[in-house]
């Protein structure tokens, strides 16, 4: 425990190192204070069994990093490309075919990254369905 930065009030190596900043250092109370009674993590032996001297903080909720327009998405979808023929008609033209499938409707259910055979790459690229 860096026993020497601990002795100069200074904390462990390792939580100064950390990139990520997600390691924190000082008395259990403390660090319940700041993060919570959280001291289990699923699949470990629960912590009332254990008495770990570790807290984790929960996680954060997720959130949109890029923002985007789910419209102008379906839009771009819509189009076929800046390379396609003017005269051909848009990939489809209602967007709740793509927001609201039929019932039934069954894309691709799996990912071939190296077809074994030409069928199955035919198969693997086909848009027909």
């Amino acid at each position: 425990m860096c026993v020497d930065r601990l002795e100069e009030g200074l904390v462990p190596i390792c939580v100064t190192a950390c990139s990520l900043r997600a390691l924190d250092f000082g008395p259990v109370e403390g660090l319940r204070k700041k993060y919570g009674e959280l001291d289990t993590l699923e699949g470990l032996p629960p912590g009332s069994v254990t008495r770990p001297s570790v807290v984790f903080k929960p996680r954060d909720g997720k959130k949109q990093l890029v923002p985007w327009d789910a419209d102008k998405v379906l839009e771009l979808w819509q189009q076929r490309g800046p390379f396609a023929a003017p005269d051909l008609p848009p990939t489809f033209t209602d967007k709740g075919a793509l927001t609201q499938p039929a019932a039934g409707t069954v894309g691709r259910d799996r990912l071939v990254l190296k077809a074994k055979t030409v069928e199955e790459l035919m198969a693997a690229t086909r848009n027909d369905e």
